[in-house]
């Protein structure tokens, strides 16, 4: 069959806008040994020849790759020279990495080895992979197929192709050769701009348009999003981050957030729609942010109830991460840190916000600056308590103090899902330690002994 290679001569617009894309960055270009272009080259030709195939999750990979490919891809199709000649062109790209060398490693062979998959460099010094297909059988009989969870212009461009294909066999009136010159433009141009407008074309070719609008109705994909589907756009066009805000307590606050970016047009408009709609439909909250100063419209996931129902999912699904991995399973950390209840101690707020710093991202305080926060925020929280430490309280018999007890918060949970003040709280009392400085020593030791061991059970 055609299309079977490693490499194509030349960049399509899908591949362009990565150049100036903020959503694939520097960030993501995490393998600086892998910059040099032939040493990419050589990882990827060593990549295919060394693919196991993965049996499990290959649905679940299909619909990941759909959400990708709604963010990213492209379809396209353009006249050979001065004729009516047409041929399609169906690419994904994205900034070279291990990660995104995995994804279309298993992508290219998920498709049967179709295509051409190649690195190639862009004028700015960055490696980018890309696979590209312009075999008409293998488009129509196999890629069609396999993108058929994509929505909105995308969907509606392969029913173009599908079209452009049956009228490239039926050219006997100017009414089809118009028809198929204007499905042909109506797809977004692949390479360099189109050397020739619509009615330059048409003009070239001795035909009259007198019906200048394209009226062909193309329903809307049925099928409705899934969590693969969101996921696969979040690596295409979005990003993970958790904000941190200083609380009115005094201690740092944590909002979680997804954002996916898109060009703010109809399309765009119509996918965050039904993205809004499936995440609705589990419970989860979203806005849809209007255009921005650079023409970007965005769909946002805020904040710590509506992430956390997200959880389970990626958590589920956290193998398919790829070039967002680090960011995601920061953020399984933090919700397993959050649920444990490591945030209301010094130690384990001091460990949250590590987790977070190891993920690269633009933040006004430096790590240091925050920790400086927390120790005062939580030398405030020791002074409200008569002992003068953190869950330590006074033991009263007879209106006379006679200890001291170890009261955990109830937020403080172990992985088991036991609350630790219902297993861990334990008296000491100066009777049995000799006075009161010793009670309260062995009490601090305790407590610390019990908090060490949660944040080493999490940390595990």
């Amino acid at each position: 069959m055609a299309g079977y290679a490693y490499s194509f001569p030349f960049l399509t617009q899908g591949i362009r806008k990565f150049y100036s894309s903020s959503s694939t960055g520097d960030n993501f270009y995490k393998n600086p040994g892998l910059q040099d272009l032939n040493s990419a080259q050589l990882a990827l030709a060593k990549a295919i020849l060394e693919y196991q195939p993965v049996t499990s999750y290959s649905e679940s990979f299909r619909k990941l790759a759909n959400g990708v490919f709604q963010a990213e891809g492209c379809v396209s199709a353009w006249f050979n020279g001065g004729s009516l000649t047409v041929s399609p062109v169906v690419n994904l790209g994205q900034i070279y990495s291990l990660e995104s060398q995995s994804f279309f490693v298993r992508l290219y062979h998920e498709l049967g080895k179709i295509g051409k998959l190649d690195v190639r460099i862009s004028s700015s010094g960055k490696v980018f992979i890309i696979w590209h297909l312009t075999n008409w059988d293998l488009i129509l009989s196999v890629v069609l197929r396999y993108f058929s969870g994509v929505y909105g212009e995308k969907f509606r461009a392969f029913k173009r192709l599908e079209d452009i294909y049956k009228l490239k066999f039926n050219l006997n009136n100017d009414e089809n050769k118009i028809l198929l010159v204007k499905l042909v433009y109506s797809l977004t141009s692949a390479g360099k701009s189109r050397k020739l407008s619509q009615e330059e074309k048409l003009n070239s070719l001795n035909l009259v348009d007198l019906k200048p609008k394209l009226y062909i109705y193309y329903p809307e994909n049925s099928e409705s999003p899934s969590f693969l589907f969101l996921l696969g756009f979040l690596l295409g066009d979005g990003s993970i981050y958790i904000r941190i805000r200083m609380g009115k307590s005094g201690s740092p606050s944590f909002i979680p957030n997804i954002i996916l970016y898109q060009k703010a047009d109809t399309n765009s408009t119509l996918i965050f729609e039904l993205l809004s709609k499936y995440l609705k439909s589990i419970g989860v909250k979203s806005l849809v942010i209007a255009a921005n100063k650079t023409g970007q419209t965005s769909l946002r996931i805020e904040g710590v109830l509506a992430m956390g129902l997200l959880i389970p999912l990626f958590r589920e699904y956290s193998s398919l991460g790829y070039w967002k991995s680090q960011s995601i399973n920061m953020l399984l950390a933090f919700y397993q840190y959050h649920i444990a209840g490591a945030h209301t101690y010094l130690k384990g707020l001091n460990a949250v916000l590590d987790i977070l710093y190891k993920d690269p991202n633009n933040r006004t305080k430096t790590l240091e600056e925050w920790k400086e926060v927390v120790k005062n925020y939580f030398s405030h929280v020791d002074s409200k308590y008569q002992s003068g430490f953190q869950f330590i309280t006074p033991i009263t018999k007879s209106k006379q103090h006679v200890g001291w007890i170890v009261s955990l918060s109830d937020k403080l949970v172990g992985v088991n899902g036991q609350k630790l003040s219902k297993i861990k709280n334990k008296s000491f009392l100066f009777s049995t330690y000799g006075s009161d400085s010793k009670a309260l020593e062995a009490a601090i030791h305790y407590r610390d002994s019990v908090l060490d061991s949660h944040l080493k059970e999490l940390t595990s």
